[in-house]
């Protein structure tokens, strides 16, 4: 081989795609640390401007402070978020997972840096002014929207931006935990959702560099030091499936306050701007006797992972009630943040208290309470997620111990399931559903709501007029191809129904008949629903479905019933075929491909 063929293949093996998007993943591991790096020591900044001390000791610090100072400074905090919100997001609240996971599915991994900048500040405000919600939510959204801006501006193929999202909710989950395995898994379960392995390298990659620079500065120091617990016997194993249980309706309440807590305060008439204040004031009112239920909580569930907060079973209970009263209050009032924090800490306090009851009955066997507090812990966060490989990668990376993860693996896993059969979603899923997003099902579904009927629907349609004489509409039936219907419509444009020449064979042949007095609204064939033109691809599949039709007609909107078009069976299936085509390139990494 001569020098020359030599370095033209080592110029095609450097040009390749996938040692291109290699190298986007170690800068965007890079990248995606500094800015969650960024963000926190943002957050350190306000924490210690309102209480002179960092977020992960702020419960220490809030029995030091006069009752007046922890009441109003998340009242004042509340103010800023206020305007924050009003001025610079436009009403909108505060952005996080769901949000990542909407653009994936839906907007082709793009998201606007403005909105994204403004709701980093909105939240780094709340969470340093003492708000009870999380901080990764926001540092997974920030390195997110930094990294798809940044591919929007390279113009990289669409299925590199998807991968390239992933690899930064890795880098920022693996800054947020110190644990790059968790980091890749929740990347590719939660946001990706496929373990395609064009995609799992470069997340791999990014992963692994936003750990060794979240190393660099802050030591080999994960979120949570987890002691080492043994099992004293096996019967404890059950007793994680029962807590299992637990966690589960735990999961459910806590999703289910902060929703109707957020309703609540919707249908309060005060100034949005005005509502993060008065919530922050009843955080700070809480905290005043329960100090644990104020900011991220990292203090307070360390503390209890190491059964070493020194609290009876009466206020473990107390403080499952008002840590999720209090995150419900900060959520639905208009505080940035996410809840991975919130559900760690309920969850960890739900362990502790199912452990206390359960040492009850054995005083002699010397059962840790800590260690259903992290059973709980992985549990409840999993069910809250809908992340259960990455919750228990978080256990297993931060413990290394294998008999405890599969305590950790069965509450978990029964967990999720409690919520998913009752619930059917995830905190996410769940968001996205009440502003009328639905991402339930395969891709090529998802990629079916990216397209609108529309798009697709036939507009060579020809049409009559409802009051046209039944000769005059027969004979322009018959210059139409053998088969062919017509539009029926009323005033030129509104839809009526459609007509064929079967319709009106019978009235046209009868001598009773009086032809002359009979129009084509009598024959028109009458449709159970329509479809606009806006709406999706996926939900013209369910109506055609449901009403088992061939071909549905499409209006602008349901209020003039202007006919644009016809939409049939054969049209949508095509769409589907190459929906099903797109997911199943992007999963192995390539364009999206074409029918032959």
């Amino acid at each position: 081989m001569s020098v020359g063929e030599i370095g033209l293949k080592a110029k095609a093996f450097f040009l390749h795609e996938n040692v291109v998007l290699l190298v986007l993943a170690v800068i965007v591991g890079v990248a995606g640390a500094h800015v969650a790096l960024g963000f926190r020591e943002g957050i350190s900044l306000v924490n210690r401007l309102f209480y002179q001390v960092s977020a992960e000791n702020l419960t220490s610090r809030l029995t030091e402070l006069p009752w007046w100072q922890v009441m109003l400074a998340p009242a004042l905090g509340g103010l800023l978020v206020g305007q924050v919100n009003t001025r610079l997001m436009k009403g909108r609240r505060g952005q996080g997972v769901g949000n990542i996971i909407e653009v994936n599915a839906l907007h082709g991994a793009k998201m606007d840096l403005k909105q994204g900048l403004s709701n980093a500040l909105a939240n780094t405000i709340s969470i340093g002014a003492g708000a009870s919600i999380g901080r990764e939510g926001t540092i997974l959204h920030l390195t997110s929207t930094v990294t798809t801006w940044c591919a929007a501006r390279l113009r990289l193929q669409q299925h590199h931006q998807h991968i390239l999202l992933g690899c930064a909710v890795a880098a920022g989950m693996a800054a947020s935990f110190n644990a790059p395995i968790a980091g890749v898994f929740f990347a590719l379960e939660v946001v990706l959702r496929h373990y395609a392995l064009t995609a799992f390298a470069p997340v791999v990659i990014s992963s692994v560099i936003g750990t060794m620079i979240t190393r660099i500065y802050y030591g080999d120091f994960p979120a949570y030091i987890l002691p080492h617990y043994d099992v004293v016997t096996f019967w404890e194993f059950p007793a994680f499936l029962l807590l299992g249980i637990v966690c589960g309706f735990a999961a459910i309440l806590f999703m289910w306050t902060v929703f109707t807590t957020e309703d609540i305060i919707r249908k309060v008439k005060l100034p949005a701007w005005l509502k993060p204040a008065i919530g922050g004031l009843t955080v700070g009112g809480i905290a005043l006797f329960l100090p644990h239920v104020m900011g991220v909580g990292y203090e307070t569930t360390t503390k209890v992972l190491n059964e070493s907060l020194g609290m009876n079973l009466t206020w473990l209970l107390g403080l499952i009630v008002f840590k999720t009263v209090a995150t419900a209050v900060s959520i639905g009032s208009g505080f940035g943040g996410g809840v991975s924090s919130p559900s760690i800490f309920v969850g960890t306090i739900v362990g502790s208290a199912f452990g206390t009851v359960a040492a009850m009955p054995f005083p002699d066997l010397g059962i840790h309470t800590g260690l259903y507090a992290i059973v709980g812990m992985a549990s409840t966060s999993a069910a809250v997620l809908g992340a259960p490989i990455s919750c228990i990668l978080i256990v297993f990376e931060l413990l290394g111990d294998f008999k405890i993860t599969i305590g950790v693996m069965s509450g978990a896993a029964v967990a999720t399931l409690l919520v998913q059969s009752i619930l059917g979603k995830s905190y996410y899923l769940w968001r996205l559903q009440r502003r009328g997003i639905e991402l339930e099902g395969a891709r090529a579904m998802q990629i079916l709501r990216q397209q609108v009927v529309g798009d697709v629907a036939g507009t060579g349609f020809h049409s009559v007029e409802a009051t046209t004489k039944l000769m005059e509409v027969i004979d322009f039936l018959h210059t139409l191809p053998e088969g062919a219907e017509a539009v029926v419509v009323e005033d030129g444009y509104r839809f009526v129904g459609t007509i064929q020449l079967e319709d009106v064979k019978d009235v046209a042949f009868d001598p009773l008949a009086n032809q002359d007095a009979l129009e084509a609204q009598s024959f028109v064939r009458l449709y159970p629903e329509v479809l606009t033109a806006d709406q999706t691809l996926a939900r013209a599949i369910a109506v055609m479905s449901k009403w088992k039709a061939d071909r549905l007609p499409v209006v602008s909107d349901v209020d003039s019933m202007s006919v644009v078009g016809m939409v049939d069976k054969n049209t949508l299936l095509e769409a589907y075929v190459d929906a099903l085509l797109q997911a199943e390139a992007e999963s192995h990494g390539g364009g999206a491909k074409s029918r032959t």
